[in-house]
């Protein structure tokens, strides 16, 4: 009566067990599946920022990036993408981004392993006996893990944004790889215009001092003239070696970025390209969704926000299918019959119980990394507009610069040719001369440096804008 008693009982412990997992099952899947489909979606990046609809007092038109055209910087753009160990440093990068998307999706697929095994054991049983096996086995193996929630989908999907952000990346280091080359060719044209303006003051200076030295043997002028003039000679034939210096110094530059042995070889343009046209006003603030900088920081906010679905979502149960099948035989000859053949199938549930907090851990971290991201969008943005607002507006300032410098250095040269008349007719001092020509040579090398800001700032402004330096879009 006992025994039955407690069997009894055993049985409604076991009943009343077996209800209650079951509850807590169904009660645990129920709120997993609610939390799946309950993943939040973080504010989308820049949502606050006010973007103007359009940008300053200029703009530019529908064909703006060919308008800046010269034969030597498209051979110049086309050597340095082909040629930069940097640009060639970021190619090998970006395919091991579009590798490690495709490791990400491989998680999505069922994993296959085969494998053969052969061993020979040696068993005595019994003094002077021996019994010598030989085991044969050949066995398949597979294994599934289903995505329920969409885990390892946000972990493709991230991985392939994080691929996204990386080509964006390469595509805005061979922008501004070109821009450099392109800078540094301007640079190389004027140092050489201003290389040539040197050697042109020092060949006025020193016909100048020949004059006084003539003027000099004659009593018409003073040591202290002549003594003036050959140190203007001394340092213009100084500045001229300066020049000199700095060209070659850029020649070596341009040569490195090239990928060249920076041998000073390189020929520089005789003279500056011509000033594009003015900008037109108008240009819509969209045109800036064309740099590759804001859309890399774009995708590394979406590769965020599937880490963080990911996660979530880790905090799930997981369901695996695992399959083993094979034959083993003694013999060789018969590891492929079919009655030596075994299989087995099997399937796991498991949820996380206890870890610790490093799932809420890691969550939070992923949470933070959206955060992150988002403000790393706004930044890069606001930069942008700063950079295409502040070239725009030097379009304007630079061209009124230049208006002002042409002036300064027609009248200078005019007056530097006054001078010298005046002095061999003695109707003015030395100096009076000096001081001309001085300005003219100065204010003949700002209009030169003046002319190539112009050039350069609206190189500036069309990598601001993102646009291609090769093709009109």
């Amino acid at each position: 009566m006992l025994v039955r008693q407690r069997v009894m009982l055993q049985v409604v412990l076991n009943c009343l067990l077996r209800q209650f997992w079951l509850r807590w099952v169904s009660c645990c899947l129920g709120i997993f599946a609610f939390a799946a489909c309950q993943v939040p979606s973080p504010e989308a990046p820049g949502a606050g920022m006010e973007i103007p609809a359009q940008f300053g007092p200029s703009n530019a038109e529908s064909r703006w990036i060919a308008r800046l055209t010269h034969p030597s910087m498209q051979a110049l753009i086309e050597e340095v993408w082909e040629n930069n160990p940097n640009l060639r440093q970021m190619a090998a990068q970006l395919d091991a981004a579009r590798a490690e998307a495709r490791r990400a999706g491989s998680t999505l697929q069922p994993q296959l392993n085969a494998g053969i095994e052969a061993s020979r054991q040696d068993t005595p049983i019994a003094e002077g006996f021996r019994i010598r096996e030989s085991r044969y086995t050949l066995s398949g193996q597979a294994s599934w893990e289903i995505d329920l929630w969409g885990r390892n989908r946000a972990g493709r999907d991230a991985a392939e944004a994080r691929l996204e952000a990386s080509q964006a990346d390469y595509e805005a280091a061979r922008l501004a790889l070109a821009a450099n080359a392109v800078l540094l060719w301007i640079e190389l044209a004027e140092s050489h215009a201003q290389n040539q303006l040197a050697e042109q003051s020092l060949t006025n200076l020193e016909t100048s001092e020949a004059i006084v030295a003539n003027r000099f043997e004659a009593g018409l002028a003073s040591a202290l003239d002549l003594r003036l003039a050959r140190t203007s000679t001394a340092a213009a034939r100084n500045q001229w070696t300066q020049r000199q210096r700095q060209q070659d110094g850029l020649k070596r530059a341009l040569e490195t970025l090239l990928g060249r042995y920076p041998s000073a070889r390189m020929e520089a343009s005789e003279a500056l390209p011509q000033l594009p046209p003015e900008l037109e006003p108008g240009i819509p603030s969209e045109l800036l969704e064309r740099r590759p900088d804001i859309r890399a920081a774009a995708a590394r906010y979406e590769a965020a926000a599937f880490a963080y679905a990911s996660a979530q979502r880790a905090r799930l149960p997981s369901l695996s299918l695992t399959g083993r099948a094979g034959t083993s035989s003694s013999q060789l000859n018969d590891l492929l019959q079919s009655d030596a053949f075994i299989w087995n199938l099997a399937a796991s549930l498991t949820a996380p119980v206890w870890d610790g907090g490093r799932l809420a851990a890691e969550t939070d971290i992923a949470r933070a990394q959206i955060q992150q991201a988002a403000e790393a969008y706004a930044e890069t943005a606001l930069q942008a507009f700063r950079e295409v607002e502040t070239a725009l507006a030097a379009e304007g300032l630079l061209a009124d610069e230049e208006s002002s410098m042409q002036v300064a250095s027609e009248e200078a040269q005019a007056a530097e040719g006054l001078a010298l008349e005046r002095y061999e007719r003695g109707l003015i001092p030395f100096t009076t001369v000096l001081e001309a020509q001085q300005r003219s040579t100065e204010y003949q090398s700002q209009l030169l440096s003046i002319r190539s800001e112009r050039l350069k700032n609206h190189i500036d402004l069309l990598l601001a804008l993102g646009g291609d330096f090769l093709h009109t879009p």
